[in-house]
């Protein structure tokens, strides 16, 4: 395909509200490659930006808590990548739990609130990531907080 249409592409997707986290980055990895060999080939700090600015405002806390790290910490795709996933994750270990206590299945208040976010932290799992990410989270955390 044109390179010129692949960048258009490129710079033109976005993910809906109820799209498909790892669908969306899968699309986007596509076209990145598509466009390796290419003169319009996409460096890692542009990938980075657009996985960012192409995604729904629901992940606008999101976006923040990422933007808010030091400025000493370097956003790759693959922590930023990494960092969506688990958020995807998280939102929908909560979407079934909020499913769940809806009808009537469990008791969703402020205790059982507390209770998921301690196990959240004890299941974190990205692997690897820079020490400043506990810090990235925590920010997210109290943003999500005070937007509920």
């Amino acid at each position: 395909e044109d390179p010129i249409v692949l960048k258009s592409k490129f710079n033109r997707m976005f993910m809906g509200e109820d799209g498909n986290v790892k669908s969306h980055l899968t699309e986007l990895l596509e076209l990145q490659s598509s466009l390796t060999d290419t003169s319009y080939k996409v460096e890692d700090g542009d990938f980075v930006l657009r996985i960012l600015e192409s995604l729904p405002p629901s992940y606008d806390s999101f976006v923040m808590a990422l933007r808010c790290l030091p400025d000493k910490t370097v956003l790759t795709s693959r922590y930023v990548m990494d960092a969506l996933i688990e958020e995807a994750d998280r939102r929908e270990r909560r979407r079934h739990l909020t499913e769940r206590s809806s009808q009537g299945g469990v008791a969703f208040g402020a205790d059982s609130q507390k209770q998921e976010t301690e196990e959240e932290d004890i299941h974190w799992q990205v692997p690897l990531l820079p020490e400043e990410w506990t810090q990235g989270k925590r920010l997210f955390q109290e943003e999500e907080r005070r937007s509920s």
